[in-house]
């Protein structure tokens, strides 16, 4: 007997040997295991080498011997087409799939964040000291990933005592050792555990086939009674149908948060296997009621060939394939009588073996007695979620992961060389060997690969050689030298670039700044120009300009008959706007949009004081003239402004910090100017002083 891998078949040299008369003469069959496997492995982006191999292994047997393919049956058509049976006799015979000690159970996930609850209520209802490995039923749990897999490894050794949980190798599994394994498909072909227990298929499978093909890995002995879990979404169960017309009114009635099946949970039940679909909700009017009942009629294939129902039997019933072969086609069908013993059947059939499986709570005991042996600590302690409006909340303490840290192109660099001087200090421990260097020790690839990778092992709270084998392949280190990377390499650049500034010592979040009043719309008000006289309004003091207006004051004559401008009003109250009303603005002013005093002119005005009010070197006529503030030294010779006062002689003794008013005037706004000819103050060629 000659055991080969595809690889092996495949190969070149392989060929060569098939076509030796001498070694195809000594070969009594050929047997070709776990040949429904080109079922799924020939699907997706290519064939796979096995999928190869059994496609391939049909042009063999016109040159070769008999061949003998063991596979499961609810592949027959496609293993009939893919290895082109029907050319040869053929003779098959079915021995059936219901393993009778097999008790199925098949519900949703209680929780699809912890979905390890529904099945650890079969390990023991104490966790002690005393706990022994005989105390825990062996179980093996399937995933569809890695990642799944690495969590419930370690939710589960938060849960198993100390002494029980610090051995991994999954050969000593079947050396009793292990009493749990969580493994993907590639435990599921070649191990065989004949006292297995317990077997649970997590999340999903693909096809009715894979799910039987997992639960058959236990059981081998046929004797050892287990307990088969199949746990999927809510999505996956089809919505219970209304028991009357009532029941459905009562259901529209009820104001429910969330839909109990949505069009999205319908479109993914949709996109399952028929066959896995029909499984999952057996009970309905349209499917069998016993677990045990469908898997063997779904998994008894209609060949076309001519069935028979002893292995002694000469005649039978031809199919379609028979009637078109010129060959004789068998196939054999034995009924051995293997059926589940009554009172243990399924979970439709013995609801009250499943009762006692449930789903265990949250606050078990045992998810919290032995966690703090745990690398990653103690489960979280269930609390109320916390609230986004408080300021106060019980999770300020918790640190979330990052994702990864930006490590300096400086700090990357003083790695590199911490990693290159441990390298030849190592070198130098071990003799400094000749013919070795200290490359051979960390070779170059696995030092880029460090490097590569540090800002992803550096955001670690705990790092643990384990992680850092994640991202960098080093076959030829020890655990020592992983331990020496880890704690003397690597720490000193984390406690450099990962900051490590305490919860207490960190800034809080900023509140949220008060937003300030909406601004009043700009209004434009039109100048209105008119040469018809008019008195003088009211003084008033607008911020309209980047110029201050000086404040006017209507003169009054005191005692002595001296005119002096009136006291000014007390201030006013200021009101909740801003914004002077267009009444109380000037003739011909136009409003802004702002006219806070923060947009006004820096210069402040310059008030009338009576060092420029009564100066004896300024007339009468200038000394109480209210339009005085106009006079400027830029527009003493406009056209708007009276000749009287373009040939003032005294101008420069105005001085330059008196405001002036952002709109024109024209001579009707201006009172009535009085001109004496025979002062002699008028006079430009005989200025008096």
């Amino acid at each position: 007997m000659v055991h080969m891998s595809p690889e092996m078949a495949l190969a070149e040299s392989f060929h060569k040997l098939w076509k030796d008369s001498r070694f195809r003469s000594r070969l009594t069959a050929v047997v070709v295991d776990e040949t429904h496997c080109i079922d799924k492995l020939g699907k997706g982006g290519g064939l796979t080498i096995s999928a190869r191999f059994i496609r391939k292994s049909s042009t063999l047997r016109s040159y070769t011997c008999p061949h003998r393919n063991l596979y499961c049956r609810a592949t027959f058509d496609l293993i009939w087409n893919t290895l082109a049976y029907g050319h040869q006799p053929f003779w098959g015979v079915d021995v059936g799939t219901d393993p009778p000690n097999l008790f199925y159970i098949t519900r949703p996930y209680s929780d699809p964040k912890i979905p390890f609850l529904d099945i650890l209520s079969i390990l023991p209802t104490v966790l002690n000291d005393n706990t022994t490995s005989s105390d825990i039923p062996k179980i093996i749990l399937y995933f569809d990933s890695e990642a799944m897999c690495r969590e419930a490894v370690q939710f589960i050794r938060k849960l198993l005592p100390p002494h029980l949980v610090k051995r991994a190798a999954r050969d000593k599994f079947q050396d009793d050792i292990y009493r749990m394994l969580c493994a993907t498909d590639a435990a599921g072909m070649g191990l065989q555990h004949p006292q297995m227990s317990n077997m649970s298929c997590l999340s999903g499978s693909k096809s009715l086939s894979t799910v039987s093909q997992h639960w058959g890995r236990c059981g081998r002995d046929r004797t050892t009674e287990v307990v088969c879990f199949l746990l999927l979404p809510k999505w996956a169960f089809r919505p219970t149908p209304a028991e009357s017309i009532v029941h459905q009114h009562l259901e529209r009635s009820r104001k429910s948060k969330k839909a109990e099946m949505t069009k999205k949970d319908t479109l993914q039940r949709a996109n399952l296997d028929v066959k896995l679909e029909n499984f999952i909700n057996i009970g309905f009017p349209d499917l069998p009621d016993c677990a045990h009942a469908f898997l063997r009629d779904g998994f008894s294939p209609t060949t076309g060939l001519t069935v028979c129902h002893t292995l002694n039997s000469v005649s039978g019933k031809p199919g379609f394939r028979s009637k078109k072969s010129s060959f004789e086609m068998t196939w054999v069908v034995l009924d051995l009588q293997r059926k589940p013993r009554a009172g243990r059947c399924c979970y439709r059939c013995n609801p009250e073996i499943a009762a006692f499986f449930p789903t265990i709570s949250k606050h078990d005991r045992r998810l919290t007695v032995y966690s703090h042996h745990s690398v990653n600590g103690p489960l979280p302690p269930v609390s109320r979620p916390s609230s986004a409006a408080s300021s106060i909340s019980a999770s300020s303490s918790f640190a979330v992961p990052r994702r990864g840290v930006k490590v300096p192109k400086e700090e990357e660099e003083k790695l590199r060389e911490r990693l290159c001087k441990w390298r030849e200090e190592r070198h130098r421990q071990r003799g400094s060997p000749l013919f070795l260097s200290s490359q051979t020790i960390l070779p170059p690839k696995q030092l880029n690969g460090f490097l590569a990778s540090c800002s992803k092992f550096l955001a670690e709270s705990n790092l643990t050689t384990i992680f850092l084998r994640k991202f960098v392949s080093w076959d030829a280190a020890s655990e020592s030298d992983w331990e020496d990377i880890c704690l003397s390499s690597l720490t000193g650049t984390a406690a450099v670039v990962v900051p490590t500034t305490p919860p207490s010592q960190r800034r809080g979040r900023k509140k949220m700044r008060e937003g300030r009043p909406a601004q009043r719309p700009v209004i434009e008000q039109p100048a209105f120009v008119t040469t018809t006289p008019r008195p003088p309004q009211p003084p008033q003091q607008s911020f309209t300009s980047r110029f201050r207006v000086s404040t006017h004051r209507q003169p009054f004559c005191d005692a002595n008959g001296f005119q002096t401008p009136a006291p000014l009003p007390p201030p006013r109250p200021s009101m909740s706007s801003s914004h002077p009303r267009v009444s109380h603005l000037p003739i011909g002013s136009s409003p802004m949009a702002s006219t806070s005093t923060s947009n006004a002119h820096p210069y402040p005005s310059t008030p009338v004081t009576p060092q420029n009010l009564h100066s004896p070197l300024i007339p009468a006529q200038m000394q109480f003239n209210p339009y005085h503030h106009l006079l400027t030294s830029n527009n003493l010779h406009s056209p708007l402004i009276p000749a009287q006062m373009q040939f003032n002689p005294y101008h420069h003794l105005l001085t330059s910090n008196v405001a002036y008013s952002p709109f024109l005037w024209t001579p009707g706004h201006a009172l009535p100017y009085t001109y004496n000819p025979y002062n002699a103050s008028h006079n430009p060629s005989n200025p008096t002083m």
